[in-house]
């Protein structure tokens, strides 16, 4: 990386905007960990919140949603060895993670393709139909990979929102 950029007639430094991103998490993790009970399931959403899994407690079950197109192996062929380091750091956050879903199979190819790059635990067949898995990794998760788009239908989700209204029932 350019250790150091301008942003809005500020001198940054990159390494150090990288490494406040991981320790946000670590910081957001233990705020979390407060209120996460025994039977809890976690949902973490979007790249903001990548590495939080990894500071989580074990043995919660933990699933991300990537609301964003995601990055494919190609674009990360045009970035320097240590941008590609610091992709590969981020995405082997996912390996902390039991289930990863994304908007469309394209996102899960492009995903998979930079896993595979990277060289992440281990190589896997890049043609491989969705959903896939890679595992277990070191942490004995079997993280699950999966295209979910998400389509707004205000009219079913206020109907159900009204149906469950004051309870505290839990739709399977």
């Amino acid at each position: 990386f350019e250790n150091r950029y301008m942003h809005d007639g500020v001198m940054r430094d990159a390494r150090a905007d990288i490494a406040t991103y991981f320790n946000v998490n670590r910081e957001v993790a233990a705020l979390a960990e407060k209120y996460i009970e025994t039977g809890d399931t976690v949902i973490v959403h979007d790249y903001h919140f990548i590495p939080l899994a990894s500071h989580l407690p074990p043995g919660v079950p933990i699933g991300y949603f990537h609301h964003t197109p995601m990055l494919n192996a190609d674009l990360l062929e045009t970035l320097d060895r240590d941008q590609q380091k610091f992709f590969q750091r981020l995405y082997e956050n996912f390996y902390h993670y039991d289930f990863v879903g994304l908007q469309t199979k394209n996102d899960v190819a492009a995903l998979h393709s930079v896993i595979g790059k990277t060289g992440s635990l281990r190589e896997v067949d890049f043609f491989q139909t969705q959903p896939f898995s890679y595992g277990p990794a070191a942490n004995g998760r079997l993280t699950q990979f999966g295209a979910f788009p998400v389509a707004g239908n205000a009219p079913k989700y206020t109907k159900l929102a009204r149906e469950f209204e004051g309870t505290k029932q839990v739709l399977d």
